[in-house]
């Protein structure tokens, strides 16, 4: 388009050295992505100028420096926006593409036997260690008014080296749901302390306001624009993980149906219907547009997962069992195996809406005339409802 002045912050090279690529994987598995930075930096001083580290690196490192200080137009990532030098704010206005709260507010988990060894080598500070004791007590839905932060790492990560989860992600969360092998729970980075402008079909502004409370956060719904392509949805069935382990010949009646198209679906089930598309990977997939797409699944996570969002948006978790429940969404009742509460129904219904309208679209209907199938007893936006026979 004639634009000169852009450019985009660079990705870690690709074709780093195995051991330093498995150090860096470290660090990203215990939470320790902050440091890692550091601990490149390190390793670049002590490497030989003429080594392929040192040469890619040194093209990494220059990137990063200039998309940190350009006064142009600068394109970044979800993940890397939520760690950018705050400074960059004060001189660009700031445009977010897509939904980003679950990146802001990322779920993720430590295993109970890495804890332990946490525990048993006596690598954090006695308050730490306490608190991981009482964890590894406690089962279910756990809400800590605790949140620790450390300063200094140096002394602690040579001691992890035998860890593979995120437990310093673990020791700055709020919300913890407690099970039998791990510990799951919400890791917040927050938004960038500025006005952002966020362009998403998918995104609810409800969620944004129970989440950040002390942001105004202001709504402006766009007009919708009719699909040039077509949807056709079946909803005999809820197409859930239960449902396709449990109903007789549903996985080769479903094959037989959507033979000529590329599937999208559960990632266990990939193998099933020869694809390399599932849930939570095709955002921003542009390749599919203009191809007949099948979407087959109501992708649920698991509900504890919903009730640790509604904790930190305040609703009471402890005693709210999801069941069937005659729902309303995008203008259509269904029923729904859901919770009573409006708020973790609410949260339930913007997850499975967000991961389904995701697969629908990588088709590019707006712009192609093509069919996607969808498979789920969740009703999808535009979709015409057919009976299977």
């Amino acid at each position: 388009m004639g634009i000169e002045n852009i450019i985009a912050t660079p990705e870690l090279p690709e074709d780093l050295s195995p051991l330093l690529q498995e150090q860096l994987s470290h660090y990203y598995k215990i939470g320790a992505g902050n440091q890692a930075l550091e601990f490149l930096r390190k390793e670049y001083q002590n490497m030989s100028p003429e080594s392929q580290d040192h040469l890619l690196l040194k093209e990494y490192f220059s990137r990063l420096e200039k998309s940190q200080s350009f006064q142009g137009h600068i394109i970044t990532t979800h993940a890397r926006l939520l760690v950018m030098q705050k400074g960059v704010f004060r001189t660009h206005k700031l445009i977010v593409d897509e939904d980003i709260i679950r990146q802001a507010y990322n779920t993720d988990s430590a295993l109970r036997e890495d804890i332990e060894t946490v525990v048993r080598n006596r690598l954090f500070p006695r308050n730490i260690e306490e608190y991981l004791e009482k964890l590894l007590q406690h089962k279910g839905y756990y809400y800590s008014t605790k949140r620790f932060r450390l300063s200094d790492t140096s002394g602690i990560l040579d001691g992890l080296s035998g860890i593979s989860s995120n437990i310093l992600g673990l020791l700055e969360a709020r919300a913890l749901y407690c099970g039998e092998e791990d510990i799951t729970f919400i890791q917040e980075k927050p938004l960038p302390d500025c006005k952002i402008i966020l362009l998403s079909a998918t995104a609810d502004p409800e969620i944004y306001r129970s989440l950040l409370k002390d942001r105004e956060v202001l709504y402006y719904p766009c007009k919708k624009a009719k699909y040039q392509g077509k949807v056709v949805q079946y909803m005999d069935h809820s197409y859930s993980r239960y449902c396709l382990n449990h109903t007789e010949n549903i996985l080769d009646k479903l094959k037989e149906r959507t033979a000529e198209d590329t599937v999208i679906t559960f990632k266990a089930y990939e193998e099933q219907f020869d694809t390399k598309y599932h849930f939570g990977n095709t955002e921003g997939v542009n390749c599919l547009a203009g191809k007949n797409l099948s979407v087959i699944g109501i992708p649920n996570v698991r509900d504890y997962v919903y009730g640790l969002y509604g904790m930190l948006a305040g609703a009471d978790v402890q005693d709210d069992v999801m069941s069937q429940y005659l729902t309303e969404h995008n203008g259509y009742e269904f029923y729904l195996h859901t919770y009573k509460d409006p708020l973790l129904r609410r949260f339930q219904l913007w997850m499975i809406s967000s991961q389904l309208e995701q697969a629908v679209g990588r088709a590019r209907l707006l712009r192609n005339d093509c069919v996607v199938k969808v498979f789920a007893g969740f009703p999808v936006e535009q979709a015409v409802f057919y009976e299977i026979n």
